[in-house]
């Protein structure tokens, strides 16, 4: 009576043909953030984050609400006065640095399907990580140096507030867009999308600072262009050669 229920089952008649039942397995890529050290790194730089944001909240609210409700061009006096705290702008800068690795590190590998043999996920990130740093050190150089020339010392703790405000709050959007993006998107274009939007605002903003402190008069767009190019264009064009040198080293060697 149960020959026709068992007829034919695999599992209780080996010597039935029969296919094998379930999913098949996915071979899970070696990527770094798969790996242990990058759910601690993320964990820890999650942490910091929410702890600068917390301290650094209010002034950037002031400054965000003095930028847009306030007298930008005549406000100099006050603008002078105040002023981020440096430990939260260098946590900030070091971490649009590690984001900026991040995107590229998983860039490279999506994308451009570069594996890592000889390295491990975190030297990559952090040689990746590098090429940002050195975009920021050549940039505050070039300006310090330039604006310490040419304009006075009002203009350039102006210059400094919203400079730091903009860096600041570029890292606390980009932050968890990268995470986001890299742990649970796999989109290359959504994640450029949402990368370059806060970058356009934030140079925006900049670019309209740098005219109202700077270079007040109609003719100072001249001289804004040119101030531009000089610090802004240049750093971005070095570590955009630094970044292709990284790019063939990492595909010939690894």
């Amino acid at each position: 009576m149960f020959d026709g229920f068992f007829d034919g089952n695999p599992f209780l008649h080996p010597e039935h043909a029969g296919g094998a039942r379930g999913v098949r397995p996915m071979l899970i890529e070696d990527v770094p953030w798969h790996e242990d050290w990058f759910v601690i790194a993320l964990m820890v730089l999650t942490i910091l984050t929410i702890f600068s944001a917390y301290y650094s909240w209010s002034a950037l609210k002031e400054e965000g609400q003095r930028l847009l409700f306030g007298t930008l061009g005549n406000d100099r006096t006050s603008a002078a006065e105040g002023g981020f705290e440096t430990t939260h702008t260098l946590f900030h800068t070091l971490l649009l640095c590690l984001m900026g690795g991040l995107a590229c590190l998983w860039y490279y590998i999506e994308v451009q399907h570069i594996t890592l043999w000889h390295v491990s996920g975190l030297e990559a990130w952090l040689l990746l990580s590098t090429g940002w740093l050195s975009y920021f050190v050549l940039k505050a150089v070039a300006q310090e140096f330039v604006n310490w020339i040419f304009f006075d010392r009002t203009g350039r703790s102006e210059w400094r507030r919203t400079q730091s405000f903009a860096i600041s709050a570029e890292a606390l959007t980009i932050f968890p867009v990268v995470i986001i993006s890299v742990g649970l998107c796999h989109s290359a274009k959504l994640l450029a999308a949402a990368l370059i939007l806060p970058v356009v605002v934030s140079k925006a903003m900049l670019c309209i600072r740098a005219k109202q402190i700077f270079f007040p008069k109609k003719y100072g767009y001249l001289h804004l262009f040119a101030y531009l190019c000089t610090l802004e264009a240049a750093p971005l064009y070095f570590t955009v050669r630094l970044y292709a040198k990284i790019t063939q080293y990492l595909i010939v060697n690894f």
